[in-house]
């Protein structure tokens, strides 16, 4: 049960604190002490604290009502994360915001604090699906954790000398779906095939994308021994990175969302692919937006037919 103090610590918590420590990425100043979010430019923050989403419009001047209003975060749950950050300085850390119009690469990148286990990312994880020892691989290497605060899954990219240059999060409560400030987007999230030589590399648009497919190659293989690279969108950024550092990859396959934008992109890359003379085919999920979905329905249809199959047996 939630305490009064509690409380009372997670609505003392700034909009423009929280941002600046969990958001940094989905924060962007638009005068000398006015700000918006990236993902809703109409959720306008003004350096007294107070904030208001006009295209809904409602706002407040905490950052309670923001996780629960905007993010959809459950209040308890919120309190939680909120009133743990208060407790723990260096879950909310003051960081500076670069001012508009600064060059990109002087932003330097920034993991999340950790904390202090993993268990919600993985409970997270599993709860869409994915297959335990997948993710116990990626914490073991390094390419996945649980952060403080937010408790989100943090997806973090390397580049060839195995150093963390990018970092996508997905929160295990509400809806946050950012990039650490600073990530370099050339070098997305990565599940290495189990053959290191493996000669295919497979793309998806998310981390969890990625990690939904390797789970059904596990059950049935449709590719074999593949990379499983996230492109943190639709861009072909991290792919050309990805083919620049594994010179041996001689196929891709082209495993975006089943929707307008993925078609699209699909098609973009699949024609630059030509001009590089590497192979690949589309594979999108057929009937499913994206491979998450299309995991979770053969999951639910498995435990239908084991449940008949018992039925039956009766």
């Amino acid at each position: 049960m939630l305490g009064q103090g509690q409380i009372e610590r997670a609505r003392s918590i700034g909009l423009l604190t929280y941002l600046q420590a969990n958001e940094p990425a989905n924060l962007k100043q638009i005068s000398r002490s006015s700000y918006c979010l990236a993902d809703h430019d109409s959720l306008k923050i003004s350096g007294n604290g107070k904030w208001f989403w006009f295209s809904r419009g409602f706002g407040s001047n905490n950052a309670l009502d923001y996780l629960v209003k905007v993010r959809c975060m459950p209040f308890a749950a919120a309190v939680e994360t909120l009133a743990g950050a208060a407790a723990c300085p260096t879950a909310l850390p003051a960081k500076p915001i670069p001012k508009p119009g600064a060059p990109p690469g002087k932003i330097g990148f920034a993991l999340p604090p950790r904390n202090t286990d993993n268990r919600r990312a993985i409970a997270y994880l599993q709860s869409r699906g994915i297959d335990h020892g997948i993710i116990a691989r990626c914490i073991e290497d390094g390419s996945l954790y649980e952060s403080m605060g937010t408790h989100s899954c943090v997806f973090i990219g390397k580049d060839s000398q195995g150093m963390a240059k990018y970092a996508a999060l997905r929160g295990t409560m509400g809806n946050i779906k950012l990039e650490a400030r600073g990530s370099d987007k050339r070098f997305g999230f990565c599940l290495p095939a189990g053959p290191p030589g493996s000669k295919t590399a497979a793309v998806f648009e998310s981390a969890i994308d990625a990690l939904s497919f390797a789970t059904l190659e596990k059950a049935r293989p449709f590719l074999g021994a593949a990379h499983c690279l996230s492109l943190g969108g639709t861009s072909d950024i991290a792919l050309g990175q990805f083919l620049s550092d594994h010179s041996h990859i001689k196929a891709v396959a082209l495993c975006l969302d089943n929707d307008d934008a993925g078609s699209a992109a699909a098609m973009r890359i699949a024609a630059w692919l030509n001009g590089r003379g590497v192979g690949h085919r589309t594979m999108q999920p057929a009937r499913h937006k994206d491979w998450n979905d299309a995991l979770r329905s053969e999951i639910s249809e498995r435990r239908h037919g084991r449940l008949c199959m018992a039925a039956r047996s009766r």
